[in-house]
């Protein structure tokens, strides 16, 4: 009588051994003689769209230390300083995390005729008060301010840099 581990063993070999006979009546190689994987690089037309390209070592895959947003892109060319950039991206994680909590932007078709809507938890009342703490912090202008400059895409231009720059002075501060 064979252990339960002895099956299993033999199991996954019988497995392999279906696999690669089943490669090779389709033409397949083996996957021992498989080619390398190809390392994705973005195409010369993403690269021409600018943003700032970074490889951390041969072979690995580059990566556009922009994030795909005006924000970085404004960083990458120095029109900005990184305490902006970084108080950029805090105030899209917290909006991001503020809407998450409350439900807000999310998208439901009109053929859900399932209950939704009513939650009777408060929520997570850390990321309300810091949201709260934000908004009397830069104010309400600031806040829409913000709110419209940083949803802008890659290749949008913000209305005034300078704007820009007093708005997220604030969120510094």
């Amino acid at each position: 009588m064979t252990s339960k581990a002895e099956r299993q063993r033999r199991k996954k070999q019988r497995q392999s051994d279906n696999v690669a006979r089943f490669n090779a009546l389709a033409g397949r190689p083996a996957n021992d003689d498989a080619p390398a994987r190809e390392i994705l690089r973005p195409t010369a037309e993403r690269m021409a769209q600018g943003g700032k390209w970074h490889q951390a070592a041969p072979g690995a895959p580059s990566v556009d230390i922009t994030g795909g947003d005006m924000l970085g892109r404004l960083y990458a060319a120095g029109e900005i300083a990184k305490h902006h950039h970084d108080a950029g991206r805090d105030f899209q994680a917290l909006l991001a995390a503020y809407h998450a909590d409350m439900g807000l932007g999310s998208y439901r078709s009109c053929l859900d005729i399932g209950a939704g809507g009513y939650d009777a938890t408060d929520g997570n009342a850390a990321i309300a008060r810091r949201f709260a703490a934000m908004l009397l912090k830069i104010g309400t202008p600031r806040y829409l301010y913000l709110r419209t400059e940083l949803d802008k895409p890659h290749d949008a231009k913000p209305a005034s840099v300078e704007m820009l720059r007093r708005a997220l002075e604030g969120l510094v501060r």
